[in-house]
C-alpha cells in the first residue's frame, strides 16, 4: 500500500492511498478500513494504521524545494516511477517462468 496524499482540515481528514495490484486510488476517511487495517489518525503527509497489536504509519516523500538543482528535482520526481518499477519488478518475480 503506497499514500499518495492527504487532506487535513478542522473536522475532516482523508488520504489517498494507493492498493497492490491496482492502478486507481482509494479514498480512506478516519475511523475508516483500508484491507484489513483501521485507520486510526490522518495528519499531513501521514497516515496511522492499527490491525490486532500491530500499527504501521505510512508517509509521503519529501519533495525537493522549488529552487533545488535540477538533478535533485529529478530525482524526486521519478520516485513514483521508480515505485512503479518495483512493483512491476516484485510482480514478475511472483510469476511462474
Amino acid at each position: 500500500m503506497c499514500l499518495v496524499g492527504t487532506i487535513t482540515s478542522p473536522g475532516y481528514a482523508a488520504a489517498f492511498v494507493e492498493l497492490p495490484g491496482t492502478t486507481g486510488l482509494e479514498t480512506v476517511k478516519l475511523d475508516g478500513q483500508v484491507l484489513d487495517w483501521h485507520v486510526l489518525k490522518i495528519a499531513p503527509r501521514t497516515v496511522l494504521l492499527g490491525q490486532k497489536q500491530q500499527q504501521v504509519t505510512l508517509t509521503l516523500d519529501e519533495h525537493a524545494p522549488a529552487d533545488a538543482a535540477p538533478a535533485i528535482q529529478e530525482q524526486s520526481e521519478s520516485i513514483a516511477a521508480q515505485s512503479q518499477r518495483l512493483r512491476l519488478t516484485r510482480k514478475q518475480q511472483r510469476q511462474p517462468s
